[in-house]
């Protein structure tokens, strides 16, 4: 049985004969580096992440507030404070992971970074086994 990679982008879709799992992994880093080189998010490098704006009150003074709209307030602006921050930290993961992908050459990381975003829209693909015989079943 032969393999098939088939990598659907925006205006293109391409096929690749993976067959082995070195062409797989070949091909995986050939995507990811093209991606990369294109500067198109998140392969790209992304522009350093600005600083989120810490919020005006601490934790603690809005924890002494009387229940209200000002104590909702606080605490509605720290959960949107954490949220960029975990945000922010996935978006550098993401990168560090790509740019150790490339940097090191590592097919599997790059099955693993495609494998992991293939729900993406314009990054899907999926490999599909062909056969050279009427009749062959796995």
């Amino acid at each position: 049985m032969k393999r098939v990679l088939v990598l659907k982008e925006k205006h293109d879709t391409w096929y690749f004969d993976v067959s082995t799992q070195k062409q797989l992994e070949d091909m995986a880093l050939s995507v990811v580096t093209g991606r990369f080189s294109m500067r198109n998010a998140p392969y790209g490098l992304y522009d350093e992440v600005e600083e989120a704006k810490t919020p005006a009150l601490t934790m603690e003074e809005i924890d002494t507030l009387q229940k209200g709209a000002i104590k909702e307030a606080g605490q509605r602006e720290w959960e949107e404070y954490e949220l960029q921050i975990r945000e922010d930290q996935r978006h550098r993961d993401a990168q560090n992971r790509i740019s150790k992908c490339i940097a090191e050459k590592d097919g599997k990381l790059a099955v693993e970074i495609l494998e992991q975003r293939k729900q993406y829209e314009y990054e899907g693909f999926e490999i599909v086994e062909i056969s050279d015989k009427y009749g062959n079943r796995v």
